[in-house]
């Protein structure tokens, strides 16, 4: 339908000022998701592929829109095997200039090729590059990040979680999502973990958001309250053992000048403060060894075939990801979801 005496069609006029603008970006090719449901083959949410129009002087017309499911191959071959992704990853790995027989080099390569393949059709060369790049540093720090990506006509978040290895289990993923389904008052989230050979599981939430996308995000407060939560599931002994080792430092170097004031010696301050710094190192190590007993951190389900003996024969209370053991790589083949008085909206 186009609105009387305009060449604007009403769907088109109905929408927010700035999708409006993005509609008008001489971007030739656009792909995202839909935010309806396929009906046939598998209940995902549809691929958008927008192929642009544009007049002689560049302006945009129109949009070509295809809506569908991408096969197998998409998301099994190498992203250098498919053209589009190819001349991407190229492009990212040039950028970087980083000698390919490198460490850091082949890390690169490997973060780029195994980014998530719905992620890597849909992220701009920029932002892709920027994630990339602090991925890989996070790669020798082992600590938590967040990663957000806004979809282009904000109807969903998609937020990229990495956690050291050890520290993943299911009741941690939990928390995770209920934070981020908080903060980004989303009504369905979707979420997909991987857990290989690497230090780092990484944890991807789609996070629906029909009413839009709060203007006032803060992805750093938001990283914070997943770091929080993280320490919140240690065992009641780490956590004595660190807040032990936080407050004894202040306090031996206090006794130091104390000693010092008293006595006015200083080669006896500086003994109580060679003695006394290192106590809490010595003391908490073995507290945080012994007290280590959170949550299971097998990634194999007792009831599945890739699981070993010995899991099998555990306690029946072990409660893990769903995955399958592929060469000791735990790799989750389906994505799950979990809604909250979600409603089924109109086609794109």
């Amino acid at each position: 339908m186009r609105a009387t005496g305009s060449s604007i069609s009403r769907s088109f006029a109905s929408l927010p000022p700035e999708l409006r603008r993005q509609a008008r970006a001489p971007v030739p090719l656009t792909i995202t998701k839909a935010n309806t449901r396929s009906t046939v083959h598998r209940p995902v949410y549809l691929d958008y592929i927008g192929v642009r129009r544009f007049d002689s002087k560049g302006r945009v017309l129109g949009e070509h829109r295809f809506l569908g499911l991408f096969t197998s191959g998409a998301y099994s071959r190498s992203p250098r095997q498919i053209p589009l992704l190819r001349r991407k990853v190229e492009r990212i790995i040039a950028r970087a200039n980083l000698p390919p027989a490198s460490h850091a080099g082949k890390a690169l390569a490997n973060i780029v090729e195994t980014y998530p393949r719905d992620e890597l059709f849909q992220v701009g060369d920029e932002e892709l590059f920027e994630t990339v790049t602090e991925i890989l540093h996070l790669q020798e720090r082992q600590r938590i990040r967040l990663f957000l990506r806004k979809d282009s006509f904000a109807r969903y978040v998609s937020c990229l979680v990495y956690v050291p290895r050890e520290r993943y289990h299911t009741e941690l993923r939990r928390r995770f999502q209920d934070i981020l389904q908080a903060a980004l008052n989303g009504t369905e989230v979707e979420y997909q973990a991987q857990v290989s050979e690497s230090v780092l599981a990484r944890i991807q939430f789609i996070v629906r958001t029909p009413a839009g996308i709060p203007a006032d995000l803060d992805p750093a407060e938001i990283e914070a309250r997943l770091v929080e939560a993280a320490r919140a599931e240690q065992a009641p002994f780490v956590r004595l053992a660190d807040r032990y080792a936080l407050w004894f430092v202040p306090l031996a170097v206090l006794s130091a000048l104390l000693a010092w004031a008293l006595s006015g010696d200083a080669v006896r301050a500086v003994a109580v403060l060679v003695v006394a710094t290192p106590c809490p190192l010595l003391l908490a190590a073995p507290i945080a060894i012994a007290g280590n007993t959170g949550p299971p951190r097998n990634p194999a389900p007792i009831d599945s075939p890739y699981a070993s003996p010995l899991a099998r024969t555990s306690a029946a209370s072990t409660q893990a990801e769903p995955c399958a053991m592929i060469w000791g790589s735990a790799v989750w083949p389906e994505k799950r979801t979990r809604s909250t008085g979600s409603r089924p909206s109109a086609a794109l």
